[in-house]
């Protein structure tokens, strides 16, 4: 969502639900967030996946020390959704999105784990293309290095 459109709701008082990503850059994002912070307004973006049920029940084992102390956690996709998407689709784009896969879909993998285990301190990514993409990627790889100490309480 265009900072402008984030501001202008703002502005009008509502509530803001945009899509991923908020924005595109570091200071587009921030510049969304001063706006709603002067207009006094919430703004979400749309990871449904963290009101799902199993995201839920995660979470509370996690936050309650009942897996104990987490060593490691692997999650992916594997499918063929992408498959057959138009050349001319926003996703096959590499000057509308990075790492297709990745915006697609691992990004809400990689929020369920910030959700969870808290911020990361370092990342190793690669991205290759096998099937689709063949100028954006859809093979993605993302290696995250959380802190030592999980959060006990949800953030």
């Amino acid at each position: 969502m265009p900072v402008r459109q984030i501001a202008e709701a703002a502005d009008a008082g509502k509530l803001v639900l945009s899509g991923k990503p908020l924005a595109f850059t570091r200071s587009e994002a921030g510049a969304s967030l001063a706006s709603r912070q002067a207009a006094k307004v919430r703004v979400r973006s749309g990871h449904e996946c963290r009101v799902e049920p199993a995201t839920a029940e995660t979470r509370s084992l996690v936050s309650t020390g009942a897996l104990g102390t987490i060593m490691h956690s692997d999650a992916n996709f594997r499918h063929d959704k992408l498959v057959g998407v138009p050349a001319i689709n926003w996703r096959s784009s590499p000057n509308e999105v990075l790492a297709a896969g990745m915006f697609a879909m691992g990004v809400y993998l990689t929020d369920a784990f910030i959700d969870r285990l808290g911020p990361f301190d370092e990342v190793f990514a690669s991205v290759t293309s096998r099937a689709t993409f063949p100028d954006n990627g859809d093979v993605d790889s993302a290696h995250l290095r959380f802190g030592s100490d999980p959060p006990r309480k949800r953030m």
